[in-house]
Protein backbone atom coordinates (compact mmCIF):
# COMPACT_ATOMS: atom_id res chain seq x y z
CA UNK A 1 0.00 0.00 0.00
CA UNK A 2 2.67 2.44 0.75
CA UNK A 3 4.40 1.90 -2.43
CA UNK A 4 1.43 2.94 -4.52
CA UNK A 5 1.24 5.77 -2.43
CA UNK A 6 4.82 6.52 -2.98
CA UNK A 7 4.26 6.21 -6.42
CA UNK A 8 1.04 8.29 -6.59
CA UNK A 9 2.94 11.16 -4.27
CA UNK A 10 5.92 12.62 -5.84
CA UNK A 11 5.31 15.92 -5.92
CA UNK A 12 6.96 19.14 -3.27
CA UNK A 13 5.01 18.18 -0.61
CA UNK A 14 5.90 14.25 -0.59
CA UNK A 15 6.63 14.06 2.83
CA UNK A 16 3.49 15.74 4.27
CA UNK A 17 1.31 14.16 1.84
CA UNK A 18 2.68 10.52 2.79
CA UNK A 19 2.00 11.10 6.40
CA UNK A 20 -1.60 12.30 5.60
CA UNK A 21 -2.45 9.43 3.35
CA UNK A 22 -0.50 6.93 6.48
CA UNK A 23 -3.23 9.12 9.14
CA UNK A 24 -5.92 8.49 6.92
CA UNK A 25 -5.43 4.53 6.67
CA UNK A 26 -4.95 4.92 10.55
CA UNK A 27 -8.65 5.99 10.65
CA UNK A 28 -10.15 3.80 7.80
CA UNK A 29 -8.91 1.08 9.70
CA UNK A 30 -10.06 2.05 13.20
CA UNK A 31 -13.31 2.71 11.97
CA UNK A 32 -13.69 -0.35 10.06
CA UNK A 33 -12.27 -2.25 13.50
CA UNK A 34 -15.03 -0.68 15.34
CA UNK A 35 -18.11 -1.45 13.17
CA UNK A 36 -16.87 -4.89 12.60
CA UNK A 37 -16.34 -5.67 16.54
CA UNK A 38 -18.36 -3.11 18.02
CA UNK A 39 -16.88 -0.07 20.44
CA UNK A 40 -17.97 -1.48 23.49
CA UNK A 41 -14.93 -2.53 25.68
CA UNK A 42 -14.78 -6.03 26.61
CA UNK A 43 -13.81 -6.23 30.66
CA UNK A 44 -11.99 -9.52 31.33
CA UNK A 45 -11.26 -10.62 35.09
CA UNK A 46 -7.34 -10.55 35.95
CA UNK A 47 -6.13 -14.13 36.98
CA UNK A 48 -5.58 -14.42 40.62
CA UNK A 49 -1.98 -13.78 40.74
CA UNK A 50 -2.21 -10.44 39.38
CA UNK A 51 -5.32 -9.08 41.37
CA UNK A 52 -4.10 -7.93 44.31
CA UNK A 53 -1.46 -4.92 44.88
CA UNK A 54 2.22 -4.33 45.74
CA UNK A 55 3.73 -2.39 48.42
CA UNK A 56 6.91 -0.25 47.22
CA UNK A 57 9.30 0.98 48.83
CA UNK A 58 7.96 4.37 50.51
CA UNK A 59 5.11 3.22 51.24
CA UNK A 60 3.36 2.92 48.01
CA UNK A 61 0.71 0.52 46.57
CA UNK A 62 0.78 -0.14 43.51
CA UNK A 63 -1.78 -2.62 41.46
CA UNK A 64 0.01 -5.87 40.31
CA UNK A 65 -1.39 -5.94 36.91
CA UNK A 66 0.42 -2.43 36.22
CA UNK A 67 3.91 -3.41 37.35
CA UNK A 68 2.99 -6.63 35.49
CA UNK A 69 2.71 -4.18 32.10
CA UNK A 70 5.74 -2.09 33.38
CA UNK A 71 7.77 -5.40 33.29
CA UNK A 72 6.61 -6.73 30.23
CA UNK A 73 7.41 -3.54 27.88
CA UNK A 74 10.62 -3.52 29.73
CA UNK A 75 11.58 -7.01 28.60
CA UNK A 76 10.37 -6.08 25.39
CA UNK A 77 12.53 -3.16 24.89
CA UNK A 78 15.43 -4.90 26.61
CA UNK A 79 14.96 -7.82 23.92
CA UNK A 80 14.59 -5.68 21.27
CA UNK A 81 17.81 -3.59 22.17
CA UNK A 82 19.53 -6.99 22.60
CA UNK A 83 18.46 -8.19 18.97
CA UNK A 84 19.54 -4.78 17.60
CA UNK A 85 23.43 -5.36 18.71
Amino acid sequence: MMLLAEQVLNGRQYGMMLFLMAAGLILVFSEGTRWLFGSFPLHLSLPPVLSGTVTLPGGLVHPAFRLAIIGIGAGVAAGLFGAEA
